[in-house]
């Protein structure tokens, strides 16, 4: 028996490839390693100024978003050695930091006239500092996160040197604020030591 090809259905011509754009030719893993990193941080740090200018400098670098003050124990003159590193994933935000004890404030003025309504996720590497809001105060120390929304007016105030590594997601504008913890501190299992 012989198969013939059936009527109407011509016989396959050489594969035309339609595309809108071109291909991209795909570089290897590793083969890449002389180029820049694609994600480059902006870096911000009073250490190379005189001591008396750099919490000046600090305070100056922050209050687009926030009010700062040093401890009523503390000088300016003394110096103010700070670092800040932050990573900007189109909005997201991912800062790492380190300073000397301060406090910062959002004041309704800086809510009502800032566009930030950011949810700020903060762990502490070391160091302690207290958060309160709406009346409530939350502790936040290594292991723990404190979780906050710049919608509102908030303080916050650390007595000693902190590192810290904060996260800073979008949020709807004039969400309610979830200080956390909430209450009695918990540990997070993911961060704790035991």
């Amino acid at each position: 028996m012989v198969f013939s090809e059936p009527r109407g259905i011509r016989p396959k011509s050489e594969f035309v490839e339609r595309r809108r754009s071109p291909r991209l030719q795909l570089t290897p893993l590793g083969e890449d390693v002389g180029k820049p990193p694609a994600l480059v941080p902006q870096y911000f740090s009073t250490e190379s100024l005189p001591d008396d200018q750099q919490f000046a400098a600090w305070r100056a670098h922050l209050s687009p978003v926030l009010g700062v003050r040093l401890p009523d124990d503390v000088r300016a003159e003394d110096g103010f050695v700070a670092h800040q590193t932050i990573w900007n994933l189109r909005g997201i935000l991912l800062v790492e930091q380190s300073a000397p004890a301060f406090s910062y404030e959002r004041s309704r003025d800086q809510v009502r006239f800032s566009p930030i309504d950011h949810w700020q996720l903060t762990f502490l590497r070391f160091g302690q500092s207290w958060t309160a809001v709406d009346q409530r105060v939350a502790a936040n120390r290594p292991g723990m996160v404190e979780i906050c929304s710049l919608g509102q007016s908030l303080r916050s105030s650390s007595a000693t040197a902190r590192a810290a590594f904060v996260v800073m997601l979008p949020g709807r504008r004039r969400r309610r604020i979830w200080p956390l913890p909430l209450g009695r501190p918990r540990p997070m299992r993911a961060f704790s030591k035991t």
